[in-house]
């Protein structure tokens, strides 16, 4: 009678063993199936990774992280741009009192003037640019 001994593992991870230890040992050139295999899971989780970053759950967190955009009711922009009026560039001390009274972020003040500005530029060269076509075409008649 032959006497049984328990073993923690199964004949299928002894095998399994034998095959892991295999694919250590011999280099993935002589196994071209097995480097194959490898190759296109790797390609499968780029392009699952890929797929995970343009997902639209990660879009919606993305610009969750971004600061909302301030929304200026009238009398605050109406008092702005009184400001604007006397002085384009003003200073940090003038914003966060601007901030504190309109109950605003002293960077949301910062970004409006330098938004007004662009404004104002544009809106010159726009007029300079419509003036020159007036004139030119006052000569253009001769």
């Amino acid at each position: 009678m032959v006497n049984s001994i328990e073993l923690s593992f199964g004949i299928d991870r002894i095998l399994r063993w034998e095959e892991i230890k295999y694919a250590a040992a011999v280099p993935l050139i002589t196994i071209p199936c097995l480097a194959r295999q490898l190759i296109k899971s790797a390609e499968v989780s780029i392009q699952q990774q890929q797929h995970d970053e343009t997902s639209p759950k990660q879009d919606f967190t993305r610009n969750l992280s971004r600061n909302r955009r301030t929304q200026f009711n009238s009398l605050q922009l109406n008092h702005l741009e009184e400001v604007f009026k006397t002085t384009k560039y003003p200073d940090r001390h003038l914003r966060v009192k601007l901030a504190q009274m309109m109950k605003l972020d002293a960077k949301s003040i910062q970004y409006w003037f330098q938004n007004r500005r662009i404004k104002l530029r544009k809106a010159r060269e726009q007029a300079a640019s419509e003036h020159s076509n007036i004139s030119s075409d006052e000569f253009s008649d001769c």
